[in-house]
Order: structure tokens, then sequence, then C-alpha cells
């Protein structure tokens, strides 16, 4: 079992990140051009709530979230078993600490008509991310999926999905979704 020195430093990397959270000024940019990326590095684009709820609820951006999470779990069975046996009490802590964030700080920033989907779509990639986090020094950093895709609430874009041609392709291949 992880020692509990361990443990809290793992949870002190994800309660600062959920400090960041709630700072954020979210979704001011949602809809704006992006100019920082070169237009080769830029996510695909969409424009409006209707089609970022549309892929934040796709079988496709689904399907990608989750395997984000199975490339975490598997490098973790695989490499620190340790570790890996306290995935669901970390996940449990996480969602502990991003409840009260998501209702108090996420929800009131988005469109009345669009909130429940797209706060299931946010609680799951920050939670994601969250996990990530907290593995961060003992998995590569392709394993990042969802760091990086939360990247984009910090600039005031909102993350609603992912493009993948195929299962093979995920996530080298495939391409965030930003409104």
């Amino acid at each position: 079992m992880e020692s509990e020195h361990e443990g809290k430093g793992l949870r002190n990397r994800w309660d600062r990140f959920h400090d960041q959270i709630q700072t954020w000024d979210w979704f001011s940019r949602v809809g704006e051009p992006i100019r920082h990326l070169a237009e080769e590095d830029q996510p695909w684009r969409v424009w409006n709530w209707v089609q970022a709820r549309h892929w934040a609820t796709a079988n496709i951006s689904w399907w990608c979230l989750n395997e984000a999470s199975n490339l975490l779990r598997e490098f973790l069975h695989v490499n620190d078993h340790k570790r890996y046996q306290l995935w669901n009490e970390h996940v449990q802590a996480i969602d502990e600490s991003l409840a009260p964030i998501i209702e108090s700080v996420v929800r009131p920033a988005l469109p009345d008509s669009f909130g429940v989907e797209l706060v299931d779509w946010i609680r799951s990639l920050l939670q994601r991310a969250s996990m990530e986090l907290a593995y961060k020094y003992i998995a590569p950093v392709r394993i990042a999926c969802c760091l990086r895709a939360v990247e984009w609430f910090a600039l005031g874009y909102s993350p609603c999905g992912w493009i993948a041609a195929t299962e093979n392709n995920f996530p080298l291949k495939s391409r965030l979704i930003v409104f």
C-alpha cells in the first residue's frame, strides 16, 4: 500500500489543479478565433453551443475519453501495480473535490439549455485530467490526453470532443474538437 505521504502528495497535485479551475474565465472565448497556434496545429472547431453539445454527447468523443483513461490504467496495471490498486480511491476523492466546483463555477457559466449534457462531459473530462495529473510523474506524456484538452478551458474555450478515424488512431492521430 502506498504511504500516507505519497497519497497526500498525489491528492495535493489535483487539489492545486482544482484550485486553478476555480479561477478560470469559463467559456469567455468560445467561438472566437484561436490566434496563439499556427493553423496546422489548431484543433477542429465548432462555432456554437448546439455543435458543442453534439460533440460532447457523440459516441466517438466518449469513446476517446474512455480510451484516454484506459491508456493510463493499462500503463499503471503493467508498470506500477501498487499505485494502480489506488485508482478507485483517487477517483472518489477527485469526484468529491470536483462536485462543488462544477456546481458553483462551471454550471453557472453554461447556457441553461445546454447544462446537463455539457456538465456531464466537462465533469468527466476534468475527472480524467485530475487522474492523469495524479499519475503524471509515472505515466508517459503521451497518455496525458485529458490534461492537454482541459488547457483549453483555462484559455476560455470549451473542448467538446475528439475525432479519431479508427481505434488505432487515438490519441496520436486524433483531433480535439474545441468551441
